[in-house]
């Protein structure tokens, strides 16, 4: 059973992004408040679920930390880090005649600050065309009208120190022999076309909140059926997503 597989890749680059070290946590917020959330490869659940405001955007933090005090005849002597220790030096005064005992201590600091970034993958709660699922990756899936998968598409949004990449992948199962192959590329192409332009519009759209100058981009695109030849995805396909105009 031959699997077809195209790749877009759109690497987003500024001349002047924000200074903030928190850009990436930023981003995920803005996305999550546009209905894509950013998850672990590892995520498991539904839209619903990965659609949570307490892991996005600029929130109140809880750290709290924990250690041991001892005292000796009812005064104050050291803190230890781990209760284990405590309780052995405790036991090692009392045993040297010493009046010693050991009380927990926690400390609770509140703050202000973004949530972590939680992963480069995406669960979708916007109204896509596919169906948002975790099963294997976090990834989009088409069904045709008999509700078997025929093409799944994969989104990664990779931030670095310079650049966004944003990276579609597509897949198609083909089963039986004699395939028309410009048969299964057009689907592979038109199927995830409409979701895959809008994911980059919104992403692009939410990068250019912590750019000081143009975002600018560029495009890399290929297919490959597993197991046989590469070749380069055609400037129309490349339009197709890059394009702010949706298909009917």
């Amino acid at each position: 059973m031959p699997t077809y597989e195209r790749t877009m890749e759109i690497e987003f680059t500024s001349d002047e992004w924000s200074s903030s070290d928190k850009n990436a946590e930023r981003v995920a917020s803005y996305l999550h408040e546009r209905g894509i959330h950013m998850v672990s490869s590892y995520f498991w659940g539904d839209a619903e679920t990965a659609n949570d405001d307490d892991n996005y955007g600029y929130v109140e933090h809880e750290d709290s930390t924990t250690n041991y005090q001892v005292t000796i005849d009812d005064r104050e002597a050291f803190v230890i880090d781990y209760r284990s220790e405590a309780i052995r030096a405790v036991d090692g005064l009392i045993e040297n005649g010493y009046v010693a005992d050991w009380t927990e201590l926690t400390e609770i600091k509140r703050y202000m600050g973004w949530k972590k970034w939680r992963g480069e993958y995406m669960m979708h709660s916007w109204e896509c065309e596919g169906l948002s699922r975790s099963s294997g990756y976090p990834h989009i899936r088409y069904l045709d009208d008999g509700g078997i998968m025929t093409v799944q598409l994969r989104i990664r949004l990779v931030p670095s120190y310079n650049k966004w990449t944003l990276t579609f992948r597509i897949t198609h199962d083909i089963e039986g022999k004699g395939v028309d192959r410009k048969k299964v590329e057009d689907r592979i192409v038109q199927i995830p076309a409409n979701d895959m332009r809008n994911v980059r519009s919104i992403v692009q759209e939410c990068l250019e909140l912590i750019s000081d100058a143009p975002v600018e981009f560029n495009v890399n695109c290929s297919t490959k059926i597993l197991s046989s030849a590469n070749y380069d995805c055609s400037p129309e396909t490349v339009s197709l997503i890059m394009s702010d105009e949706e298909e009917e």
